[in-house]
């Protein structure tokens, strides 16, 4: 059970340190500042629907990908931690997550809960490596409950804070926001190179079994 929670933890802290909701927040007030309070938590309840359907399939068709590309685990070890890498250099460097094209865009559309809010904002490549790097750790159905438990408690989490978005943005102010950003970004850079440590390591392994 230790090692269950302790997979939990785990699965969690990476997935919420990626999604990052706290930066998504500015992004959200800003495109949704046209809509009244019912839209506004409406979009950021179906955007939280959407990033815990998009992750979740991931998670579930986690090992049918590997298999049918022919990739192996260690493999998408690595090239999960590359990925979590990028993600946290533009994290430490402040970089915006939408263009500014993009972000025009968004304010023009109607609906903004699957794209942007929900992809890439939220569930974009980052955090599919995730959960596809925490997946192919998985060895039980208790490990893939663990990775499905982190991703609703991290859609729970985002919810929330983006339907209290105006005020979390308000009380914090951009400075507070882009600090905590950064000590995400740093989490997920440590996440990221253990990643690959650990694909670096079992590739090793492998070897000297073979050699063997």
């Amino acid at each position: 059970m230790n090692e269950i929670s302790n997979f939990f933890i785990t699965s969690f802290i990476s997935l919420f340190s990626i999604v990052d909701p706290f930066c998504a927040a500015p992004v959200f007030v800003s495109i949704t500042s046209r809509d009244g309070a019912n839209k506004k938590n409406k979009q950021a309840l179906k955007a939280s629907i959407y990033m815990l359907v998009i992750l979740t399939v991931f998670l579930a068709a986690g090992s049918f990908i590997l298999n049918f590309f022919s990739i192996s685990i260690e493999g998408i070890k690595i090239a999960g931690g590359l990925m979590m890498i990028t993600a946290a250099k533009g994290m430490l460097d402040e970089r915006k997550k939408l263009s500014e094209a993009e972000h025009i865009e968004s304010v023009e559309k109607d609906d903004v809960a699957f794209s942007p809010i929900a992809m890439p904002l939220l569930s974009g490549p980052g955090a599919i490596a995730v959960i596809l790097g925490m997946s192919s750790k998985a060895r039980n159905a208790e490990h893939y409950a663990a990775i499905f438990l982190s991703i609703l408690l991290v859609a729970v989490i985002s919810y929330l804070i983006l339907r209290l978005s105006a005020k979390i943005v308000g009380y914090m102010g951009s400075t507070l926001i882009n600090a905590l950003t950064k000590m995400m970004g740093f989490i997920v850079l440590c996440i990221g190179v253990q990643f690959i440590l650990d694909g670096l390591v079992s590739i090793y392994q492998l070897k000297i079994a073979v050699i063997k």
